[in-house]
């Protein structure tokens, strides 16, 4: 069941620019369809992904360190279950609050992303289906 996100953090999530470092790089904005992921996806034989962070736990901002160690935990647990991913970076229009390395997990089923999104303390991740566009999904 979702929370109940304030509005003011809804809205950061939406301005946010979901940057993909593939190759070519490519950026997902909440309520757009992406060429470039759906490209992606059908090279990859894949029907969705999810773009997620274990940086700034329930966006309450912890030290560098605390950060770069949720992160390397969240791809030890991604590659210790063999799923595919590509690293990126959101990067919101405030500058109070730096860019977040996060990463665009490839393949996996929705409630899969949403679990792994909630083991890592975050309110959301943004979610594409192939064709569609990128959501919003708070958790």
């Amino acid at each position: 069941m979702a929370r109940q996100l304030d509005a003011s953090l809804i809205a950061a999530y939406r301005a946010t620019d979901y940057h993909v470092f593939a190759e070519p790089p490519f950026v997902l904005r909440i309520g757009e369809r992406s060429a470039a992921l759906d490209d992606l996806l059908q090279r990859s034989g894949a029907a969705g992904a999810a773009f997620l962070t274990a940086w700034n736990p329930y966006s309450e901002q912890v030290p560098l360190g605390a950060n770069m160690a949720r992160q390397a935990e969240l791809i030890r647990n991604l590659e210790a279950r063999g799923w595919q991913y590509i690293p990126g970076e959101g990067r919101g229009a405030d500058p109070a609050w730096p860019a977040e390395p996060s990463i665009l997990l490839i393949g996996p089923s929705r409630d899969e992303a949403q679990s792994l999104a909630r083991d890592f303390r975050q309110h959301a991740i943004v979610w594409a289906s192939a064709g569609g566009p990128a959501e919003l999904d708070p958790l």
